[in-house]
């Protein structure tokens, strides 16, 4: 069955013995059984923050301004050594070539 307990094997990196493919199906049977879930505390808050959710329409717009403006500084300063690349390469401003 895809994705169950048995379907280790090809997430395994390492060669294992034989006495080993004998534990870990059962060990990756008990790990997946005991993957805690996040509280349901936690997982509002985090709603919250994504802006995902009943209502967060605004709250989630506002929430991601910061980060809307920080990507848009760091555009327009590539943008700009860009150009200033491309004009030394043309044998123009301060790091003329030629």
């Amino acid at each position: 069955m895809p994705g169950g307990a048995d379907d280790f094997r090809s997430e395994l990196r390492i060669e294992t013995g034989p006495e080993d493919r004998e534990q870990l199906p059962a060990l990756a049977r008990l790990l997946r059984a005991e993957i805690p879930a996040p509280s349901a505390r936690f997982r509002a808050e985090l709603g919250r923050r994504l802006g995902v959710g009943e209502g967060s329409g605004s709250a989630g717009l506002a929430s991601r301004g910061p980060a809307r403006i920080f990507a848009l500084a760091y555009l327009i300063g590539g943008l700009v050594l860009l150009a200033i690349a491309a004009l030394g390469l043309a044998g123009l401003g301060p790091f003329a070539t030629g």
